[in-house]
C-alpha cells in the first residue's frame, strides 16, 4: 500500500501542506485558512484515500489547530497534533520557511520519530472550563488594574487605604458619597468594579455547573484541606483525563513544575521550573499550598513541616514550588486510586510502624 506523510505548517491565513510518498516524492500545496481553502485540502484527501492510499497527518499547536484537526481527522488514517515548544531545537536546525517547515515534519513523520512530540488534544468540557478559566483570569486581573488605578488617585490626595476597603460594596458606597476632584472618574470606575464582580460572579456559577460533569474528581481534590471549586476547576482543566499520565512525574513535568537539568560530562546543574504547561493549573496549585498552609488541620501533616524545612534552608517562593511538585503527586494518587484525601493516612501509617518497633524489642 502507498502511504502518504502530510506535513502541515498552519498559520492564521494559509496552510502549507508537504505530501511526502513513501518512495521519497515530495510536493508541496498552499491553500487559504478558510472553509474554501479547509474543503479544498479535504477534497485532496478524499482523492488520495480513493486512490487507496494509506493518511499520516501531523501539524503543530497552534491557535486554530484544534478546529483543523477537528476538521480533517475524519479523512486520514492517522493525524498528531505537535507540540511546538518540543519541536522548536529540531525546527532551528534548518531555514526557517513554511515550506521548510512542512518538509521537515513530513520527513520526521515518515521515519516514526514524532512519537514524543505529540500532544492530546482536550475533551470537549476540560476546552470548555479552559475557556472560563481564562475568562475569569482576564477580568480578575482588569479588576485589579482598577482596583489599583483607585488607590493610586486617593495617595494622590495623602489617603493610605487599606486593600480590602473596594472588596466590600460598603467601601465603594463610602467612596461614592465623597467629593475628590476626581470623582466623575472614581464613580466610573468603582461601576466597572461592580460590573466586573458581576460578570466574574456568573463564570464562577458557569464553573461550578460545568464541573458536576466531573463530580467524582471534584470531590477528590476538594477533600484536600483549602482546595475550593476554582482551584479543583483549575486542576481537572489542566489534567482532563488521568489515564494520559502514567506515573506522576508525568504529570509534574507537564504542568512545568519540574526544574531545568543541564548534563554535561560530569557535571549536572538543575535551573528554574520549566513553566512548560497550563499556568492556571500553577496558580491553583500555588494558591492550594497557601491555603493548606493557614489549614489548622494540616499544621503537624510532614507536606508542611517539609515546608518550612524547606523555607529554611532555600526560600519561601522555592519551598512553595516544591511543595505544588509533592501536592500534585498526592493528586495524581489520589485520582489513580480513586480515593479521597485522609488527613489521619499519615498518623494511622506512622502509629503502625511504631507498633511493629515495640513489638519486635
Amino acid at each position: 500500500m502507498k502511504k502518504i506523510f502530510i506535513g502541515v505548517d498552519l498559520h492564521k491565513h494559509q496552510i502549507t501542506v508537504c505530501y511526502l510518498s513513501n518512495d521519497g516524492k515530495q510536493r508541496i500545496e498552499v491553500y487559504f485558512f478558510s472553509n474554501k481553502g479547509i474543503e479544498s485540502f479535504i477534497k485532496e484527501l478524499k482523492f488520495l484515500k480513493e486512490d487507496g492510499c494509506y493518511l499520516e497527518l501531523a501539524v503543530e499547536t497552534t491557535g486554530n489547530s484544534e478546529y483543523f484537526y477537528n476538521k480533517i481527522k475524519p479523512y486520514v488514517d492517522k493525524a498528531i497534533v505537535l507540540n511546538t515548544l518540543k519541536l522548536k531545537p529540531i525546527m532551528k536546525s534548518y531555514k526557517k520557511t513554511d515550506k521548510n517547515d512542512c518538509r521537515i515534519i513530513a520527513f520526521f513523520l515518515s521515519k516514526g520519530m514524532l512519537e514524543g512530540y505529540t500532544v492530546d488534544m482536550p475533551s470537549e468540557e476540560a476546552k470548555v472550563l479552559r475557556r472560563l478559566l481564562k475568562a475569569r483570569f482576564i477580568l480578575m486581573r482588569a479588576r485589579i488594574g482598577i482596583k489599583n488605578q483607585i488607590h493610586g488617585i486617593l495617595l494622590g490626595h495623602g489617603e493610605e487605604t487599606k486593600k480590602r476597603f473596594l472588596s466590600s460594596k460598603k467601601g465603594r458606597d463610602n467612596l461614592r458619597k465623597m467629593n475628590y476632584p476626581e470623582q466623575s472618574i472614581l464613580n466610573m470606575l468603582i461601576d466597572n468594579i461592580d460590573n466586573l464582580d458581576k460578570q466574574i460572579s456568573e463564570i464562577e456559577n458557569e464553573i461550578e455547573g460545568k464541573i458536576k460533569i466531573r463530580s467524582r474528581e471534584d470531590e477528590i481534590i476538594q477533600s484536600l484541606p483549602g482546595f475550593g471549586k476554582i482551584i479543583s476547576a483549575s486542576i481537572i482543566a489542566g489534567i482532563d483525563k488521568i489515564e494520559r499520565f502514567k506515573e506522576s512525574k508525568s504529570l509534574t513535568a507537564y504542568v512545568g513544575l519540574v526544574p531545568y537539568v543541564n548534563n554535561t560530562g560530569e557535571e549536572v546543574r538543575h535551573g528554574k521550573i520549566t513553566k512548560t504547561g497550563p499556568a492556571y493549573m500553577r496558580t491553583a496549585l500555588v494558591q492550594g499550598v497557601l491555603a493548606m498552609l493557614r489549614s489548622k488541620e494540616m499544621r503537624n501533616h510532614p507536606l508542611v513541616i517539609n515546608y518550612y524545612k524547606m523555607k529554611e534552608s532555600k526560600c519561601s517562593g522555592k519551598a512553595i514550588i516544591a511543595t505544588a511538585r509533592k501536592l500534585l503527586s498526592i493528586i495524581w494518587t489520589l485520582l489513580k486510586k480513586n480515593e479521597t484525601f485522609d488527613i489521619n493516612y499519615y498518623y494511622k501509617s506512622k502509629e503502625r510502624i511504631e507498633k511493629k518497633l515495640a513489638i519486635n524489642i
